[in-house]
């Protein structure tokens, strides 16, 4: 199987079934870009039925970062739902009893970074918030911390560097959690940016609030089987074959006992993936 000019991150290819003992990946091309190196997270080979199409919950559609060092709040009004706090550097979405019911053992967090003219590296978080049912959280409610993050080098004009799309995060631990039909669970992201004077915004002709942002992140949970909460049973295997590929920058992901607000951890953390070589 000969596949080019793919830009996906995830790709899954049928293939013919066929005995052997090792499946093999060439690589004759490892980026769309002038980068060499080609950084493959993950090369599966799965036997049995076609995997089944994974279940894609949206919660933030490029909600935008503001600085964290403005101390006025920001002339933006968040989409309806979602919670805006800190001045536009943490924001909250609640599922709903739908979006629920579609995760299973298998969630895991995609998160995609929206470059705009902070072109500097930022820390992230992305959490979530279990409250009685009907009750809001505030910015100081106490929150679990999902997974950390850093944002790359970038900014609006560096073309697909502009976009990246970080690995699939898995946060099975987490799965019973978050479909708990008995608790309203908000699921949050917190970071904020630092446009500055001189950042790429500088001279270019860009409105006041274009500039006040220093980039956008879109999130999304992934799963593919749907499950009830408590104890599931995870169902398996495709013949084909999936491969997943980091197009993009890699900055080093650290490791933080608080975030930036100052916020604790939960005692349960989540499985943090190293998202940087």
């Amino acid at each position: 199987m000969s596949i080019t000019n793919n830009t996906a991150d995830i790709t899954t290819h049928l293939i013919t079934t066929t005995s052997a003992r090792h499946a093999k990946l060439v690589i004759t091309t490892p980026t769309q870009s002038t980068d060499t190196a080609a950084r493959i997270y993950e090369f599966e080979v799965y036997t049995g039925a076609a995997p089944p199409a994974p279940t894609v919950v949206p919660v933030f559609d490029r909600i935008p970062q503001f600085g964290i060092y403005v101390s006025t709040e920001p002339n933006y009004t968040p989409p309806a739902g979602v919670l805006m706090w800190n001045r536009g550097t943490e924001y909250a979405k609640k599922l709903t009893a739908e979006e629920q019911g579609k995760l299973g053992t298998d969630v895991a967090l995609r998160l995609t970074y929206h470059a705009q003219c902070d072109n500097y590296d930022r820390f992230g978080s992305i959490f979530y918030i279990s409250m009685p049912k009907g009750e809001v959280p505030t910015a100081a409610t106490p929150r679990v911390t999902l997974q950390d993050f850093i944002t790359p080098f970038s900014d609006y004009w560096q073309g697909t560097m502009a976009t990246r799309v970080y690995p699939d995060a898995p946060m099975a631990a987490y799965a019973g959690a978050l479909s708990d039909p008995n608790r309203d669970i908000y699921v949050g992201i917190s970071g904020g940016s630092n446009p500055y004077a001189q950042d790429a915004c500088s001279n270019r002709p860009v409105d006041a609030a274009f500039k006040a942002v220093g980039f956008t992140y879109s999130l999304a949970l992934v799963s593919t089987p749907s499950a009830v909460s408590g104890d599931r049973v995870v169902t398996s295997a495709p013949v084909a074959i999936r491969d997943q590929v980091e197009h993009l920058h890699d900055p080093v992901h650290g490791e933080h006992g608080r975030d930036r607000q100052g916020h604790a951890r939960g005692e349960h953390r989540g499985l943090r993936r190293r998202v940087g070589r």
